[in-house]
């Protein structure tokens, strides 16, 4: 939705002064250039309208999650320059209820490109660094956003049971159970959180391991080249399956299932 109004504008600006200024070849890549930077402008200006639709608005709705989705798109490739080549496993993404989807941590995008690739209405849990002010915190929890503060466990659940709430209620959750953004090998992990598996379990839904390839790529290169990823996504584990192990089993099953599928990709890189 995003990325189709934005190239709307784009074409709309640049007809308009194209023809205002006698079909000029001239000025024909200035005209090209400002209706670029008017579709920028235009999406601004979205984000700023509808800024009370987030605030106000039921954080489970799928209206509400597919614009977050086309933000996510919108950034994801005009401005970060991440594009997404394969996804691999959409058949394995569970149709009939809410799921936990757990993945490697490689990027500061992971959640973009997480939010592109499942595209079933879906928040994630983040680090509370990223709340920087009280708009901005508003803001992400209008979609449900989960905010992680390490420091302060007793907040920390407090959130994981209002995100175990929304799971009930249908929106699915993005969590990374490494934490922090792994900077090493491809194919390591570092060690998962437990306690991270407590925001789709106290929920008793299905967890779907996922692995992203390539991302680490886009730290090293930033705005200076495109960085192509890869999403891989297993079976989902249910909760029949993990029902009888703690959470220190479930943190090891769901992780080997990560470097196995990180493994077998490795040439995807």
């Amino acid at each position: 939705m995003i990325i189709f109004l934005f190239f709307i504008v784009w074409a709309i600006v640049f007809s308009l002064l194209t023809f205002l200024s006698g079909l000029s070849y001239l000025f024909a890549f200035l005209w090209f250039f400002v209706g670029f930077l008017s579709g920028y402008v235009f999406v601004a200006l979205v984000i700023i309208l509808t800024i009370p639709y987030v605030f106000y608005g039921k954080k489970t709705s799928r209206l509400k999650h597919y614009y977050l989705r086309s933000l996510c798109d919108f950034v994801r490739l005009f401005v970060l320059r991440l594009y997404i080549t394969k996804i691999k496993g959409l058949e394995n993404i569970p149709k009939d209820s809410a799921f936990g989807a757990y993945g490697n941590h490689r990027s500061g995008a992971d959640a973009l490109i997480g939010l592109s690739a499942i595209r079933v209405p879906l928040s994630f849990m983040a680090k509370d660094s990223i709340f920087i002010n009280k708009l901005v915190s508003k803001w992400l929890k209008g979609f449900g956003i989960i905010e992680l503060d390490r420091e302060n466990p007793r907040k920390a659940l407090k959130e994981i049971n209002k995100g175990s709430k929304l799971m009930e209620e249908g929106l699915s959750m993005l969590v990374f159970p490494e934490g922090t953004r792994k900077k090493e090998e491809f194919h390591n992990l570092d060690t998962f959180k437990p306690g991270a598996f407590k925001l789709t379990t106290k929920a008793k839904l299905p967890i779907l391991p996922i692995a992203i390839i390539g991302a680490e790529q886009y730290h090293k290169r930033y705005l200076r080249k495109p960085t192509n990823v890869q999403v891989i996504i297993d079976k989902p584990i249910t909760y029949d399956e993990y029902k009888d192990l703690n959470s220190q089993e479930l943190s090891d099953k769901v992780a080997g299932k990560i470097m196995k599928m990180l493994k077998e990709n490795e040439t995807l890189k």
